[in-house]
């Protein structure tokens, strides 16, 4: 006998056992479900434990027993043990038992999760279990609303020795749903994998009214269990797979891919690998086309690792993929782009890493396709990678290192591994574009902080206005960056996108802490070159205590910076490289200079002013032929008295050729009237002297 707390005794058909694990123990030595209010019915109401499912529907079950359990799905401790309650009518979903006598009885879920061997998968590799995890998902789809027993919410994986193989079935979610692998999706050698055939998307979440690869309008759940949306899912602990396939495969952004966001989707711990076409596929514009209708903003991608796949590790597409958060993804050895952002808007990247994408050998690209090519002669090979300007007819048409507009010269290398020899005259396709990271669309605004890229792929290539703050890239970076707060190997950055103009948006007073901003994008935000009154420098940012301009000093009367006088100076401005007047090509530079440059490249034209004339009284030079530096001659001497001109000063000796020297050139020869000084004028042919006279006189 056993007692209840209401002292109410009641007949068992075995000792009640309760192992140190809480669980309840009836009859043979099975552990049953943790041991909660309805177990402890079952027992103390003479219920009834069954073997399996089949001998479940085989037996005959008296009026008055509400809960029944079984020992496994198939077989006895194949870990399909579950829980069933007595219901009214059948349960529109599979996850059902019918005894004998007509009773339905529908699997009771474990605090809202369903055990997908509750459902029938066996988890060897090689059974279909596709039906199984389609099964416990529609369950959650029913149950979403609030069902018999509350609302369902989950689906958990248990660890498998292999792979739960889903064959061609796509795991739709329709629903909230929290699909967790108990094996952890980053470790090594997980159990909780689940493998695809060729060619099969793996999962969907979706919106409200999207199915498959097109839409749909339903107002209540179909046979098979369709409605609601998937937003708000989570899917994590898990291991994805496929047996491959082709690119060619990969029809209208709807087969192939890991997982697709139709919805909005959260994803964690874990790794996608081998799909032919992208790992990650958020694509979604509400309104749009049937095969991408769908809204996935707010999308979260944590702690996933994406490689091997055929096209990119993470592709973001369309007018609703915005304002997503991706931080800690690993993206290695993707056929494509490790992360290519195509949003109307922008997402945001937090400590990435891409390696080995886009290059030969990864993904489906065979041994001579490539974004990441050599050529040249030995020993003067150069490295070179597809510019996302150029088509893949441009790639096949032109030789490296004839356009950057094509292939951008990246660094010194020869062929080697993955990293293929340019062939002139191959098929269309052989070389494409790919690599580290790439933003596309003009209107998008995406952030990367402290992202990383290894080198020897294809650099990222920021197209559309992105901010990268941080992190190093082996691989460098390309493109329209709006920011830049650390150094990149090889990078070569522009601060605004080429279409962009670059221009004066407001002057005022230039000793307020709001004086005058260069506008980068004309929305007259923070873009600010900021006049800090208290250091008496220009910043750039908001605060105007961030980064220096140190190439531009203003100072004023109140400075106590001194530039070479014992006093401060009236209100200016030093620019310390000089600066460039001139449109284009015309622009020349003008720097002061204390005595004429002997290093340093010039242009022809460019001017450099004395700061004293200690130089023989020579206040000016100008370079008359480009060079390191170009050829420099005096422009102008200081005289020494006003309104006075000063003739150049020359010896006999040192008087250059009269034969360059133009016909109307006179300088001062102090030694050419026969010991004595004259002055020499330039026939073009000889220096003639003009011997002095008297003194000048008024009569």
């Amino acid at each position: 006998m056993a007692k209840v707390n209401d002292l109410t005794a009641y007949p068992v058909t075995a000792p009640l056992l309760v192992d140190k694990f809480n669980f309840i123990k009836d009859g043979p030595p099975q552990s049953y479900r943790q041991g909660d209010f309805s177990s402890l019915q079952m027992l103390i109401e003479g219920g009834r434990t069954f073997d399996t499912r089949t001998t479940l529907a085989a037996a005959t079950i008296v009026a008055g027993i509400d809960i029944v359990q079984t020992h496994g799905y198939t077989t006895i401790g194949d870990g399909g043990e579950a829980t069933y309650k007595r219901v009214g009518s059948e349960p529109l979903h599979a996850l059902k038992v019918q005894s004998v006598e007509g009773t339905w009885w529908e699997l009771l879920p474990e605090n809202g999760y369903i055990n997908v061997k509750q459902a029938g998968a066996v988890g060897d590799d090689t059974t279909d279990d596709g039906q199984a995890f389609i099964d416990a998902i529609n369950m959650v789809w029913f149950n979403s609303g609030g069902g018999s027993f509350g609302a369902t919410h989950g689906v958990i994986v248990p660890t498998s020795n292999t792979a739960y193989y889903l064959g061609a079935n796509t795991l739709e979610l329709k629903a909230k749903v929290h699909l967790v692998g108990q094996g952890g999706g980053q470790a090594a050698g997980s159990g909780c994998q689940i493998r695809w055939d060729a060619n099969i998307t793996g999962i969907i979440i979706h919106a409200d009214n999207t199915i498959g690869a097109t839409t749909e309008v339903l107002t209540e759940p179909d046979a098979n269990g369709n409605h609601g949306a998937g937003d708000g899912s989570v899917i994590e602990g898990l291991r994805l797979r496929s047996d491959g396939g082709t690119i060619a495969g990969v029809t209208d952004d709807t087969k192939g891919h890991g997982i697709w966001m139709r919805g909005k989707g959260v994803l964690t711990d874990m790794i996608i690998r081998d799909f032919p076409g992208n790992g990650i596929n958020i694509v979604a514009a509400a309104g749009g086309a049937a095969d991408v209708d769908g809204n996935s903003n707010l999308w979260r991608i944590d702690r996933v690792r994406v490689d091997s796949c055929h096209l990119s590790g993470l592709y973001v597409q369309g007018s609703d993929t915005n304002a997503g958060s991706c931080e800690g993804l690993d993206t290695s050895t993707n056929g494509r782009w490790g992360i290519w952002d195509d949003s109307s808007l922008g997402n945001t990247y937090i400590a990435c890493h891409s390696a080995n994408s886009g290059r030969a050998n990864t993904g489906e690209n065979g041994a001579g396709e490539s974004s990441f090519v050599s050529f040249g002669a030995n020993p003067n090979e150069r490295r070179y990678a597809a510019n996302v300007a150029a088509s893949e007819q441009d790639l096949v048409d032109t030789t490296p290192g004839t356009d950057e507009d094509v292939w951008l010269d990246m660094v010194a290398g020869a062929p080697a591994g993955s990293i293929p020899l340019w062939v002139a005259s191959q098929p269309l396709g052989t070389y494409f574009h790919g690599g580290a990271y790439h933003t596309s669309n003009g209107n998008g605004r995406s952030v990367f902080i402290g992202c990383y890229s290894e080198s020897n792929q294809a650099p990222a290539q920021f197209t559309s206005v992105t901010n990268a703050m941080g992190g190093l890239h082996g691989a460098s970076v390309r493109g329209a960056l709006k920011w830049i707060g650390n150094d990149f190997t090889g990078a070569v950055a522009h601060f605004i996108s080429p279409d962009e103009t670059f221009g004066l948006d407001t002057l005022i007073n230039p000793f307020k802490n709001v004086p005058f901003r260069f506008d980068l994008d004309g929305e007259e935000d923070a873009e600010p070159f900021m006049w800090n009154d208290t250091t008496k420098q220009w910043h750039m940012g908001a605060s105007g205590n961030s980064i220096t301009l140190a190439p531009i000093q203003i100072f004023n009367t109140d400075s106590t910076v001194v530039y070479g006088q014992s006093q401060a100076v009236v209100t200016g401005a030093s620019f310390k490289f000089g600066i460039w007047p001139g449109a284009d090509n015309m622009a020349r530079k003008i720097i002061f200079a204390n005595v004429v440059p002997s290093s340093g490249r010039t242009a022809e034209g460019d001017l450099f002013l004395g700061r004293s004339t200690s130089s023989n009284g020579v206040f000016a030079w100008t370079s008359t032929s480009q060079g390191a530096p170009g050829t420099m001659r005096a422009l102008w001497k200081v005289p020494t008295v006003d309104s006075m001109m000063s003739l150049p000063q020359h010896t006999v000796a040192n008087l250059p050729a009269a034969a360059t020297a133009n016909k109307d050139h006179v300088a001062y020869c102090s030694d050419g009237d026969a010991g004595s000084p004259c002055l020499a004028v330039s026939d073009g042919t000889n220096w003639l002297r003009v011997v002095f006279g008297a003194a000048v006189a008024a009569s």
